[in-house]
């Protein structure tokens, strides 16, 4: 990982559907800086229940604004 580490997160106990539980501060996760990027506009963490990383950013974020397509498909961070 390039960014430098944040600290914990925890999973918030309400989603984009608008159901809503409670947080489980017992299963935090760790949480990266995403380099070049304001952390209150993204961060990098563990998909909740799996090992892969992802972007997690306010609801409504156009993509766009943070990463660009790639030749290949893929995705890469926009320079700020």
């Amino acid at each position: 990982m390039r960014g430098d580490k944040l600290g914990a997160g925890v999973y918030p106990g309400c989603n984009d559907t608008g159901s809503c539980g409670e947080s489980d501060p017992d299963t935090p996760t760790t949480v990266w800086h995403l380099r070049g990027v304001d952390s209150s506009d993204a961060v990098v963490a563990r998909q909740q229940g799996r090992d892969r990383f992802v972007v997690y950013a306010p609801l409504h974020t156009d993509p766009t604004d943070l990463f660009r397509r790639t030749r290949d498909g893929g995705w890469e961070l926009r320079n700020r």
